[in-house]
C-alpha cells in the first residue's frame, strides 16, 4: 500500500519535471522583445470618497514615462464625491 502511494507520488513528480522543462523550452524560444516594444497597459484606479488634493492625486497618473495606456476609474456609486471629479473634464 505505501509502495504505491510512494510510486504514484514519484510518477507525479516525474510528470511535473516534464512539463516545467517543456515550459522553460517553449519559453526561451519565445523571441525576444525589442527594447523599445512597450504592451498597450490598463491602470484601474477605484475611488472612493475625496482626499486632499484628488486632481493633484489623479494628474500623477498622467505623467508616466510609459508609452501607451489607458487609465480607467472607477467608483462604487455615482453619489460617491469622488464621481464628480472622475466626470469632471480634464484641467489644462
Amino acid at each position: 500500500m505505501i509502495g504505491a502511494v510512494l510510486l504514484s507520488l514519484a510518477a507525479a513528480g516525474v510528470l511535473l519535471g516534464i512539463a516545467q522543462v517543456a515550459a522553460l523550452r517553449r519559453h526561451l524560444s519565445e523571441p525576444v522583445r525589442e527594447p523599445g516594444a512597450f504592451p498597450f497597459i490598463s491602470i484601474l484606479k477605484p475611488l472612493c470618497g475625496i482626499d486632499d488634493d484628488p486632481w493633484g492625486n489623479l494628474r500623477s497618473f498622467t505623467n508616466l514615462r510609459y508609452p501607451a495606456y489607458e487609465i480607467l476609474l472607477g467608483v462604487k456609486d455615482a453619489r460617491d464625491p469622488a464621481y464628480a471629479v472622475a466626470v469632471q473634464p480634464a484641467k489644462r
